[in-house]
């Protein structure tokens, strides 16, 4: 029986900066404190007191307190330092921003608060999203034609890890009463887990429990394997590998195209060898994209903001996320076609930047905001 797992809530007033998040990520876990930027602000470069205007009619008023929240995924992930670099960037970029940010049990809990209209951005998983626009899946009844993308940062590729003493080298040679946790309880990757296994015709014993909680349960032998979704080196990855010797299973070929056929929000990924401790081995897997979402009753402005902080602050979230410093996550961007449109202000920065923004990317809603 799959249980119920506890939503956690972490307020964070305002953001931390790179070297606090540094600790915080070793630390591991959820302290449930509270931090303001004066606190943790002290090592990053200090907001502006005004922000130079991007284009014509998309000047920002200075003076203004101007409330966002933003949801994050535990802090055990990689995507935390992610929104947490980019929160900062932000404000370094328009010190008028005040970001309350909230910890959550992982992508799905994120979505649902998208849903609910409780955050104004946070991470989206292209899998994930395409349920959420079609009313599909874990959103079966409930589609949302309101959900937008803000950016794309990068692939999340799915990781299937046992214990090399099962001589296991492929997903498929897992058979049923293995005993295997699907990824954090809560987490998009689960859902993965889940929806690529049953397509696949495989059958494990599900262990469901915090990402934490399947790692112990992996140290200490009551699971054989645990999964992950991530970018490399994905940092959960290396801890697993540090417990014990641990091999990363490959899908077939063939299994990646009927994935592919099945599910078309998925792309083949291969994980190069000599990525993680005596791997020595290339690993065929697919990919999602992480990104982060907001809704249509997100302001365009502030959205608009993020893109051109993102651009101009880049070496503040490029400190607290450097796995993903050298992807060119614009282009990533403004050229991969999913289900789920750009947001207005998005289409509107990306082009202020010089982008070519696909026309099946740019929302309805553009032309009644910015007249063109």
């Amino acid at each position: 029986m799959k249980k119920m797992h506890r939503f956690l809530s972490l307020i964070v007033a305002a953001a931390v900066t790179a070297s606090a998040l540094t600790g915080c990520l070793s630390g591991g876990g959820n302290t449930g404190a509270q931090t303001t930027a004066a606190q943790q602000n002290q090592n990053q470069p200090q907001p502006q007191a005004e922000a130079k205007a991007k284009a014509e009619g998309n000047s920002k008023a200075a003076g203004k307190n101007i409330n966002v929240a933003a949801a994050t995924p535990p802090s055990t992930s990689a995507a935390y330092a992610y929104v947490i670099g980019l929160t900062n960037s932000l404000m370094a970029y328009n010190s008028d921003y005040n970001v309350t940010v909230t910890e959550t049990g992982g992508a799905m809990d994120q979505a649902k608060m998208l849903l609910t209209r409780d955050t104004d951005f946070a991470i989206i998983m292209s899998s994930t999203a395409d349920e959420q626009v079609k009313g599909t899946g874990s959103f079966e009844g409930h589609a949302d034609d309101g959900l937008r993308t803000i950016l794309w940062f990068a692939p999340n590729i799915m990781y299937w890890m046992v214990n090399s003493d099962m001589g296991l080298k492929q997903v498929n040679e897992i058979t049923p009463g293995f005993k295997f946790g699907p990824s954090g309880e809560g987490t998009s990757n689960e859902q993965d887990t889940y929806r690529i296994f049953k397509a696949l015709g495989i059958e494990a014993d599900y262990f469901v429990a915090s990402q934490g909680d399947a790692l112990n349960a992996y140290q200490d032998g009551t699971i054989q394997g645990v999964s992950k979704g991530g970018y490399y080196p994905e940092s959960y990855v290396q801890q697993v590998f540090a417990s014990k010797d641990t091999t990363i299973l490959s899908l077939t070929d063939k299994e990646v195209e009927q994935i592919i056929s099945e599910f078309p929000y998925y792309t083949k990924y291969t994980i190069p060898s000599g990525v993680y401790t005596n791997q020595d081995y290339d690993v065929t897997s697919v990919a999602s994209l992480m990104g982060i979402g907001a809704t249509t009753e997100t302001d365009p402005q502030l959205v608009y903001d993020i893109i051109m902080a993102m651009v101009e602050k880049d070496e503040i979230w490029k400190n607290a996320y450097p796995t993903g410093a050298d992807i060119d996550w614009q282009t990533l961007t403004t050229q991969t076609a999913t289900s789920v449109k750009l947001h207005a202000g998005a289409v509107k920065a990306f082009q202020d930047l010089g982008y070519v923004v696909p026309e099946e990317l740019i929302p309805q809603e553009y032309a009644s905001i910015y007249g063109n």
